[in-house]
């Protein structure tokens, strides 16, 4: 039974790592492309939020592999 679960979690962190991944390539595009046209504050707000989206994206990504290997782990022990 906690073998199955585990894969189960495995499969859903790894399904959200690749949603996080085309989070980051979407808002990472947006911001190249407000990064060429800032002529205006309102640009700039959207870039640096834009900005900050992404730290918050990449530390997701992160957080997502370390429970994966937490249960390829706990799938190896078993």
């Amino acid at each position: 039974m906690n073998q199955i679960i585990a894969k189960e979690k495995l499969e859903y962190y790894k399904n959200f790592k690749n949603n996080l991944w085309t989070l980051f390539i979407v808002v990472s595009g947006g911001n190249a492309g407000l990064a060429l046209n800032l002529d205006s504050t309102l640009r700039k707000i959207f870039l640096y939020t834009g900005i900050i989206i992404d730290l918050a994206v990449i530390a997701g990504i992160f957080i997502c592999i370390m429970k994966i290997r937490h249960y390829i782990y706990k799938l190896g022990d078993q």
